[in-house]
């Protein structure tokens, strides 16, 4: 069996403004686009990967993504719960990484969290350089997250 490795954060719930949630959001999109390649989120996530859309890292789409992820259940929105958007990084599925973002909870009984699934590819254990790169990633989006 193949091991994965996956980077998992997560921040309290916090009383905050819409917009604050998507710029702080907007933020580790933008870190995880410039690592590079391999965790760069450039595919919304889909039923299937034939309907998967390319991202465009506008920050109007992304905001029209976090709108579209609200917590709902039918017509009943649950604002508190925040809002859920999902990506992937490859079409690939050995290169691509899974990168899922449940964000602008508000309610304390729950938690934002941000869960990258790391590539089968990614040289975790053979590149130093990559291990450096990954532990800045992980030092600036835990800062993003407060």
């Amino acid at each position: 069996m193949i091991q994965r490795h996956s980077i998992i954060l997560w921040s309290r719930a916090a009383d905050e403004e819409f917009k604050v949630t998507v710029d702080r959001a907007y933020s580790i999109i933008m870190a995880l686009k410039e690592f590079g390649t391999e965790l760069r989120p450039d595919y919304l996530t889909a039923m299937s990967k034939k309907n998967a859309r390319l991202f465009d890292y506008s920050y109007e789409t992304f905001e029209e993504l976090i709108r579209k992820g609200v917590n709902k259940e039918g017509k009943i929105i649950f604002a508190d719960l925040g809002y859920i958007v999902s990506f992937f990084s490859s079409m690939v599925d050995q290169n691509s990484a899974g990168i899922r973002m449940h964000i602008g909870t508000r309610n304390p009984k729950f938690m934002n969290t941000l869960v990258i699934d790391l590539p089968q590819t990614f040289p975790l254990y053979t590149d130093a350089i990559f291990d450096a790169r990954l532990i800045e990633l992980f030092k600036k989006i835990a800062d993003i997250l407060d």
